[in-house]
C-alpha cells in the first residue's frame, strides 16, 4: 500500500486533483442545465451571398423557384376560393389566373433550365447570379403574402385586392422577363 502524501510537493497535488474535481462537478452542473435543446434556424436570406459557390447559388435559385411555384398554386387555390363565393367579377378574376399562369410557365422554363444547368449559370458572372437569386426570392416572398393576404381577405375587399395584385404580378412578370439571366431562358 502506497505511503500517504505528506510532503509539500504531494499536497500541492492533491490541491490540484482537487481542484480539477471540483471544476469537473461544476462543469457537469452547468452542462445539464445547458442541455436543453436551441434551435438555430439559419435564415437563407441573411446568408451571405459573396461566400456561395455557382453551383451553391443554383441550388438556391432552384430552392426560391419552388417555393414560387408553391405559392403560386396556393394564391390560384385561393382565387378559385373567391370565384366560388362569386363576389368578385369573374374578369378580374380571370385577370389574375392569366398572370399565374404566365408567372408559372416561366418558372418552369427557370426550373427545367436549371435542371438542365442550361449555359446561362456557366457563363455569367456570379454577381449576375446573385442578383438572379435575389429576384427569386423577392418572388417567392412576394407570391406567399399574396396568397395569404388573398384568404385573410374579407369579400368586399378581395376584388380590389385581386386588382392589386393582377398588377404586381404584372410587374414581376417584366422584371423576370428582363433580368439579365432569366431573360434568355
Amino acid at each position: 500500500m502506497p505511503a500517504p502524501l505528506k510532503t509539500k510537493k504531494g499536497s500541492s497535488m492533491i490541491k490540484k486533483y482537487l481542484t480539477l474535481m471540483l471544476l469537473g462537478s461544476v462543469g457537469v452542473v452547468f452542462a445539464e442545465k445547458m442541455e436543453q435543446p436551441t434551435f438555430i434556424i439559419k435564415d437563407q436570406t441573411i446568408e451571405k451571398m459573396g461566400t456561395l459557390s455557382k453551383d451553391a447559388i443554383k441550388e438556391r435559385m432552384g430552392e426560391a423557384v419552388r417555393e414560387s411555384m408553391h405559392a403560386l398554386l396556393d394564391s390560384a387555390a385561393s382565387v378559385v376560393q373567391k370565384q366560388r363565393i362569386g363576389t368578385v367579377p369573374l374578369a378580374t378574376t380571370c385577370a389574375l389566373h392569366e398572370k399565374i399562369i404566365v408567372l408559372q410557365r416561366k418558372l418552369s422554363r427557370v426550373a427545367e433550365s436549371l435542371i438542365d444547368s442550361h449555359f446561362v449559370y456557366k457563363k455569367n458572372h456570379k454577381l449576375r447570379l446573385e442578383k438572379s437569386l435575389a429576384l427569386l426570392r423577392t418572388c417567392a416572398l412576394e407570391f406567399k403574402a399574396a396568397g395569404d393576404q388573398l384568404q385573410a381577405k374579407t369579400n368586399e375587399e378581395s376584388q380590389k385586392y385581386i386588382e392589386t395584385l393582377t398588377t404586381k404580378f404584372a410587374s414581376l412578370e417584366s422584371k423576370l422577363s428582363t433580368d439579365i439571366c432569366l431573360k434568355t431562358i
